[in-house]
């Protein structure tokens, strides 16, 4: 059974949700496990392989490389491995720091790429520029001995700069991923809109067979599924922090009428809108 490393047995919080640690001294593996927080692993110097379902791919000295929670990995055959492994709750960084979260490649960077990793892609490392790089590895230094307001500063510089590195990155790799980003920014700004997938996929700049592929490819669920879906949310948010009467709420996330709200927010969430609000009200 894998083991799994806990945010608390690190210490990290929604008042501290960032940690930095150098392992200068690495064994030649780490054994299969699995961590509740996201991991940024940078690589100071030396080799080795990451593998994920089994399969492997390269580090090397200057790459930058995110595990995402949940999933079970192990490291191999390192050789002089140091590296700066970064621990963040990103859910409370990406709270804290808006503006980081909307830069372009924040998404593909951190949670889709390293999501979509299984039997037929192993993942691909970011490669900053060298004075990139040691930038990175100053604000990570700083980190790793103040964890205060402005450590949560820094650590959004360092996602700025990997995030500009990841779109900078091989086209083949990171197509798929800015593309998508593009269509999920535009229904950010249109989810209450009615519209079709041939307006969606335009919007993204794909044509409607290449947006159905990505959306499946990443996020499992066609296109139209995931703008249900987001409806959906929206119209879950807004029952547990407005007063809004229903149908409002029905028109302003993209719902025909408060009855076609109803009937697919049950379907949904295995209750009906009256009981979902109930449940946020004061006793």
């Amino acid at each position: 059974m894998a083991l799994v490393l806990r945010s608390i047995d690190y210490n990290l919080t929604e008042k501290n949700p960032v940690a930095v640690f150098e392992i200068d001294r690495a064994p030649s593996g780490y054994s299969p496990h699995r961590h509740e927080f996201t991991e940024i692993a940078v690589i100071l110097s030396g080799e080795g392989r990451h593998r994920l379902d089994g399969k492997g791919v390269k580090l090397r000295a200057g790459d930058c490389f995110v595990v995402a929670p949940g999933r079970i990995h192990s490291f191999e055959a390192l050789q002089d491995f140091r590296v700066l492994n970064v621990l963040f709750l990103e859910s409370v960084v990406r709270a804290r720091l808006p503006e980081v979260a909307g830069l372009s490649g924040y998404r593909g960077f951190l949670r889709w790429e390293p999501t979509s990793r299984g039997p037929h892609y192993a993942g691909s490392p970011v490669r900053p520029e060298p004075e990139k790089f040691d930038f990175i590895v100053g604000l990570l230094r700083y980190i790793e001995k103040e964890r205060d307001a402005k450590a949560i500063l820094a650590l959004g510089l360092v996602i700025a700069e990997l995030c500009r590195a990841f779109v900078a990155g091989d086209v083949s790799t990171v197509g798929r991923f800015t593309s998508l980003e593009r269509a999920i920014v535009w229904l950010e700004s249109h989810y209450g809109e009615k519209f079709s997938l041939a307006d969606f996929a335009r919007a993204a700049g794909l044509s409607t067979a290449t947006l159905n592929r990505r959306f499946r490819e990443i996020m499992g669920c066609s296109p139209m599924e995931y703008v249900r879906k987001e409806r959906l949310r929206r119209a879950a948010l807004a029952l547990h922090d407005s007063s809004l009467k229903l149908p409002i709420i029905a028109l302003s996330t993209g719902f025909s009428d408060a009855p076609h709200l109803e009937r697919s927010f049950k379907r949904e969430y295995g209750m009906g809108t009256r009981d979902y609000r109930r449940q946020f009200k004061s006793p």
